[in-house]
């Protein structure tokens, strides 16, 4: 304080000001932090929010589908009806995109994981080893849908998922199953993914319980 005390009237106001100015930033930049973990806290809180959107769509979206693919099956399982292939098919390929799903191909596959008929042939999957994709070997094994992580095989210009329902084993395909291959990219969850905003470099990834990508997108 005595040094304080031996200053000149200007020093003392200039420091005066300087105690001020220090103080007001301190406070600014207090308030700042605060505000800067606000807008953070709310920015996860909105993409956890979206995530549980997400997910509860997708799993929705995918249950649809697997039912119309299981109603599928069913008509197929039957020897007499295998030969309505084309009709039935055409009918779960308008059914899917009703439900904004977008399919690539539809399969028929037999128990050896050859496929017996294919809608379009367009794409680059192991059509005559398809018991090599994890998913689809599941489904004919243990009776049940199955849904695959990402594929991308050489040539494939997109990734697709695997939607695999088994036939019954005295069905079509001698026990094989019914796969409809589905680019989720253009499909409602990819434009569900793309209206996430994530800055300018932002990447969503959609990924399943095993941790497998089912979609990304980029620039999200």
């Amino acid at each position: 304080m005595r040094i304080i005390g031996r200053l000149s009237l200007g020093a003392k106001i200039g420091l005066s000001i300087a105690f001020v100015l220090i103080a007001g930033i301190a406070v600014v930049g207090f308030f700042s932090v605060q505000a800067i973990k606000q807008s953070t806290a709310t920015a996860l809180d909105e993409r956890q929010n979206m995530a549980r959107l997400i997910a509860d769509y997708e799993d929705q979206m995918l249950q649809r589908a697997l039912s119309e693919m299981q109603s599928a099956s069913t008509i197929l399982s039957s020897p007499s009806q295998m030969g309505d292939v084309v009709v039935v098919t055409s009918r779960l390929e308008r059914s899917l995109l009703l439900l904004g799903m977008a399919p690539e191909d539809i399969f028929v596959m037999d128990s050896a994981g050859k496929v017996v008929w294919s809608q379009y042939s367009g794409l680059s999957l192991k059509t005559s080893d398809m018991l090599s994709y994890k998913s689809v070997k599941q489904a004919v094994a243990l009776g049940k849908p199955t849904v695959s992580g990402a594929i991308l095989e050489p040539g494939m210009a997109r990734q697709v998922i695997l939607l695999s329902v088994p036939f019954q084993p005295s069905g079509a395909g001698n026990g094989g199953a019914l796969v409809a291959a589905i680019d989720v990219g253009e499909s409602g969850l990819g434009g569900f993914a793309r209206s996430v905003k994530l800055g300018e470099t932002g990447y969503v990834e959609v990924v399943d319980q095993a941790v497998g990508v089912a979609l990304g997108v980029a620039g999200a």
